[in-house]
């Protein structure tokens, strides 16, 4: 099928290169694209039939601004290679060899199926080259030419090019330029990756790249390599250009187009990328939101390397839960802010206001809930003292007729006075206790005041808070002090005196007619 077949069964107009892909730059970051320094740009270059090394030249496959990719068969094997070679190696700087070198090194020290392999390496007539497996397909920018993928073949794609680089990530090797054009597709479907000659090797010392350089393809490039300079540069870098290809797989287009590469370093360090399935609606929820993280600003936000993707994409391809997870609430706030400066900056004080009047609302509700809470509180305590306030007087109406001497009427209401304070006590024993022992010490000075005999529960309330430390009720320390001696103890403790609300609900008289406590006695 030619490829006017293909557009009009996708329906989908042609995309130019340009707004697809862009050459690697490779030095300043000026938005110039590199040139190739040999001035002629026939120089250097091998004819047809030349023997390069025991390879025999069948074609040019592609040339680059420093480099030319020839066709070659092994003259005893006979098998296809393709001959990576430079054209001008007196006319290019010491840093471009250095690279060449760098490539064949990291072609040599990965061994992985989704990897172009390395053959050998050499001169020809001065010139360095070396020889890699060829293959027999097309690049994923040429596939792409003819419109998007399916979200099924996009996320296969994705997925083996990401288990292709967690070979590399495990061996301390970042691409760097990871893009549609470095990824070349077999006749069976399988993307190989190509093309490391920006890659970098964190094991190394080597530092090629100098401050105020761009490496790579601004479509696919990472902010911390654009020049970004809060981050290290690291896995989650080839994460982020995974994830620009795969955005181009699903939509036809990479995440941020502009009429110059200028414009593209720009929009990658200060925007967001739309989702691919606001540009697709037929593009999962799942698979969006996995693009989504792949193309975070911050790499610590994305998949800590190649392996985590894969394993992310497997997931969905078998239709089982991602890990990804979509922007939180915060985020999509601060994301929002991001791409409307303009607004943020011309309605900040209106915002600002807004949250202040909400803030402010806000806790005025909360400090009304802790209110009525505490109003609840006290008008349960106050039903349940009523309800122990009409048991009492039900029983002092039921025996009063029995009574007959003035003096047995005046006892009985000493007693019932004194039965009203011990059950208060046991009443507010648990939910306060501070309370109940403030209760207890009028207990016990009516107990003295009257001379009765103070009930057994609020004694025992009044020897557990005056006991020291360190001892038990039962001992002769604590057993040998007065209820007298009690009451002053246990008015040392108390922390938060009772309110006058208070001491009228329990049917206390005011602190200013409160009977003195009578003196203790001397020790002798």
């Amino acid at each position: 099928m030619d490829n006017k077949t293909k557009l009009e069964s996708h329906a989908i107009e042609p995309v130019p290169d340009e707004l697809l892909d862009l050459p690697t730059f490779i030095g300043p970051a000026s938005g110039s694209r590199p040139r190739n320094v040999a001035g002629d740009e026939n120089a250097g270059i091998a004819a047809c039939g030349s023997i390069v090394g025991q390879y025999e030249l069948l074609g040019e496959i592609a040339r680059g601004a420093m480099g030319v990719v020839y066709r070659a068969r092994h003259q005893k094997l006979g098998r296809l290679a393709a001959i990576k070679m430079i054209l001008d190696p007196d006319a290019v700087g010491a840093d471009v060899h250095e690279r060449f070198e760098t490539e064949a090194k990291a072609a040599a020290t990965l061994d992985h199926p989704g990897i172009v392999a390395l053959f050998e390496t050499g001169r020809w007539n001065g010139y360095p080259y070396f020889a890699m497996a060829y293959v027999d397909g097309e690049s994923l920018l040429e596939r792409l030419r003819s419109g998007p993928m399916t979200p099924t073949q996009a996320a296969g794609m994705a997925q083996q090019v990401s288990e292709a680089m967690a070979h590399a990530h495990k061996r301390h090797i970042i691409h760097r330029d990871l893009k549609p054009a470095n990824i070349l597709i077999d006749s069976e479907g399988v993307p190989h990756i190509t093309d490391f000659g920006v890659c970098k090797d964190l094991s190394s010392s080597s530092h090629l790249t100098t401050a105020g350089e761009l490496v790579g393809t601004p479509h696919y490039m990472p902010p911390e390599q654009a020049g970004a300079c809060d981050s290290p540069l690291g896995p989650a870098a080839d994460v982020y250009s995974i994830g620009a290809v795969l955005f181009a797989m699903l939509t036809g287009r990479p995440p941020f187009l502009a009429a110059t590469p200028v414009d593209v370093v720009a929009q990658v360090l200060t925007q967001e990328p739309v989702s691919p399935k606001a540009l697709n609606a037929n593009i999962p929820v799942e698979l969006s939101v996995i693009t989504m993280k792949c193309l975070r600003k911050k790499p610590q936000q994305r998949y800590r390397d190649a392996s985590e993707l894969a394993a992310d994409l497997a997931r969905y391809l078998d239709g089982k839960p991602i890990q990804a997870r979509p922007p939180s609430l915060y985020d999509r706030v601060h994301l929002f802010l991001q791409r409307h400066v303009f607004f943020a900056s011309v309605s900040g004080t209106a915002v600002l206001v807004l949250l202040s009047l909400m803030g402010f609302v806000f806790a005025s509700l909360l400090q009304t809930r802790v209110q009525l809470a505490t109003v609840e509180v006290e008008l349960d305590q106050t039903q349940r003292q009523l309800a122990n306030e009409r048991r009492l007087t039900t029983r002092f109406l039921s025996q009063r007729s029995n009574l007959s001497a003035d003096e047995d009427r005046q006892s009985f209401i000493t007693q019932y006075e004194m039965d009203r304070l011990s059950s208060a006590v046991e009443q507010v024993a648990e939910s306060a206790p501070d309370v109940a022992l403030q209760l207890a010490i009028e207990a016990a000075k009516f107990s003295i005041e009257h001379e009765i005999q103070l009930p057994e529960t609020v004694e025992s309330l009044l020897v557990a808070a005056t006991t020291p430390d360190g001892e038990t009720a039962g001992e002769d320390s604590s057993n040998g002090m007065s209820l007298a001696e009690r009451i002053s103890l246990a008015q040392q403790r108390i922390i938060l005196p009772m309110s006058a609300e208070d001491r009228t609900l329990f049917g206390l008289p005011s602190l200013e007619t409160t009977p003195a406590v009578p003196p203790t006695p001397p020790t002798p």
